[in-house]
């Protein structure tokens, strides 16, 4: 996905921000809103061959948080320099990951 910048994880959590640059692609929240879509395709099918293959399997979940807004970003770090980002914006989106599945936004 083009314009997707990919950010440290944290615990079980991963998270990607798009548009922040100064020359991002006009149509950045469409390029976030695929990813995420084509992401939990991808789950589907994971989900899909491991209960194939595993008996018992139980499924991986997916659980996706999109807010748009201001936020800071940064370089963090003397010796091992790592970029972040933070905000109210970052942590809409991070609730709502953690919200019960019917307020999911997918």
């Amino acid at each position: 996905m083009s314009g997707l910048i990919f950010n440290p994880s944290v615990g079980n959590t991963y998270m990607c921000a798009t548009g922040i640059s100064a020359k991002h692609d006009e149509n950045y929240l469409n390029n976030l809103g695929s990813f995420a879509l084509a992401m939990r395709d991808l789950m589907d099918i994971i989900n899909q061959e491991f209960s194939d293959s595993r008996p018992g399997h139980v499924d991986y979940v997916l659980r996706i948080g999109i807010d748009t807004g201001p936020l800071v970003a940064g370089v963090i770090g003397r010796t091992k320099l790592a970029f972040d980002i933070w905000g109210h914006t970052v942590n809409m989106a991070s609730r709502m990951v953690k919200q019960p599945d019917n307020l999911s936004c997918f």
